[in-house]
């Protein structure tokens, strides 16, 4: 079920209203309102450099999914975001009934030496992480089905918008790393953890995909599903 989807039913999309793009001051300004930042942009540069406690969810074909999964209708936001996509995204969130975003921002504008808090995201590769594994707990955030079918020995299944509802069955003493498939997933996820203060938090660059490429032992078959709370 997808958390609170279309609680008011879909918005006539007559008229879009444009988000603007904001000025350095406003953005400082409303920073400090409990806003989220929304980077749209794709994964490589993100992990590289991004407003400190932005959640990542890309510019592609999942951008609505993943803000229906990921995002909280009484929250306000502010995009990372291009010019040029600016009204293509705001019909998709407004399509789902997101309209509560204060306008946006462009990666220059925050990541060119205007003195904010910029951060990268934490990667592993797959040879690194099976060379100290006992330091890490493994956070599979696919389906479970995905996870039924092969996954990296240990793994613990938290499909990627049910984490914060199980966020305690984190183990905090332990690194974490987080993966998916090839890493699309697990960076909204890892991106996630980050923002909520698990700053030891490492995303699998290549997925379970490099992992499986690079030789290494997996499980197949039927496992007991960790009890998830989904409510």
């Amino acid at each position: 079920e997808m958390k609170k989807q279309n609680k008011l039913g879909p918005k006539i999309l007559g008229s879009i209203p444009i988000f603007s793009k904001l000025s350095i001051d406003v953005f400082e300004g409303i920073l400090n309102n409990g806003h989220i930042i929304v980077d749209t942009r794709d994964q490589l540069s993100f992990a590289k450099s991004h407003y400190s406690g932005s959640l990542i969810i890309q510019d592609n074909n999942s951008f609505s999914t993943w803000a229906g999964w990921m995002l909280d209708y009484n929250q306000p936001y502010i995009l990372v975001a291009s010019e040029d996509r600016i009204n293509d995204l705001t019909r998709a969130l407004i399509r789902i009934g997101f309209d509560n975003v204060s306008g946006y921002v462009n990666e220059n504008d925050i990541l060119n030496g205007n003195g904010f808090n910029i951060n990268i995201l934490k990667e592993i590769t797959a040879q690194d992480l099976n060379n100290d594994l006992f330091e890490f707990q493994i956070i599979d955030v696919r389906g479970y089905s995905e996870f039924e079918i092969v996954r990296i020995p240990g793994a613990i299944n938290i499909h990627a918008g049910e984490l914060e509802r199980n966020i305690e069955k984190l183990d905090t003493d332990k690194k974490i790393v987080v993966h998916c498939e090839s890493g699309d997933r697990s960076s909204i996820a890892s991106s996630f953890l980050d923002r909520n203060g698990l700053s030891n938090v490492y995303n699998l660059t290549c997925g379970i995909n490099g992992w499986i490429e690079a030789g290494l032992p997996v499980e197949k078959g039927s496992s007991v599903p960790l009890e998830l709370s989904s409510g």
